[in-house]
């Protein structure tokens, strides 16, 4: 069963793995917003390689299957780490506007550190996101589900294609919803402005105005759905 895999010890050095308790994780010390969306159209996180039939393709991952004890087929991947990218500027851009903080009086792009935590030039200034959000595995699509587009570099002169200017990237056209799970420490000390322009941004990801992941200015990437905060509906869309 799982559970033999959760008993086991995390650490390779047997007398390193008997120094420390392993802990089950506290859900009690922090906010969860849920997220459950529905793709518009198409949508695609880059995996940064082509195949035999387009240049871009979407990210996919295997995983461990605990039950089977094995390696499971490749699954879609939304990674956590390109929608906190996403979430974390447009919570500066909802701080900014909540301030009435525009480039005309001193708006600046400082990311809200915190909730996202903050890199300095000076290491000691330095400080942790107090964020969490989960990586998203869906069924790896089949054929049907997925969406090749074809682009091609106009000759400004000529008003043809460009030689050798053909690209493609493969989308995923699924309209499977699924559920983003975010969390934040409770026990920080956040300015009430920072938070609601965090959950703004959240709110943007639900109605369509916030896109999630790659050749979103080609349209892709938007979802609509609910935020639930600590299992109560905050929005619908």
């Amino acid at each position: 069963s799982s559970q033999k895999y959760i008993d086991f010890s995390s650490s390779l050095n047997e007398k390193l793995s008997l120094s420390y308790e392993i802990k089950n994780f506290d859900d009690e010390k922090y906010i969860k917003y849920e997220l459950n969306l529905t793709p518009d159209d198409f949508y695609m996180f880059g995996s940064g390689f082509g195949d035999d039939e387009a240049d871009m393709t979407p990210v996919v991952e295997k995983i461990i299957n605990y039950e089977k004890q094995d390696l499971i087929e490749e699954k879609v991947l939304i990674p956590a780490s390109s929608v906190k990218g996403a979430i974390s500027h447009r919570t500066t851009y909802h701080y900014n506007l909540l301030n009435n903080r525009f480039i005309e009086n001193g708006g600046n792009s400082d990311i809200v550190e915190s909730i996202f935590g903050a890199k300095k030039d000076n290491d000691k200034d330095n400080s942790k996101g107090n964020i969490l959000i989960s990586d998203v595995y869906l069924d790896k699509t089949s054929l049907k589900d997925i969406k090749v587009f074809d682009h091609v570099s106009i000759d400004r002169f000529t008003g043809g294609a460009i030689d050798s200017a053909l690209f493609q990237e493969k989308t995923i056209s699924s309209k499977e919803n699924f559920i983003l799970e975010i969390l934040i420490r409770k026990d920080k000390v956040y300015d009430d402005i920072a938070l609601e322009a965090f959950e703004n941004a959240l709110k943007d990801i639900t109605t369509g105005m916030l896109s999630l992941g790659g050749a979103t200015t080609k349209g892709h990437g938007v979802f609509t759905g609910i935020v639930l905060k600590d299992g109560v509906q905050k929005w619908k869309h």
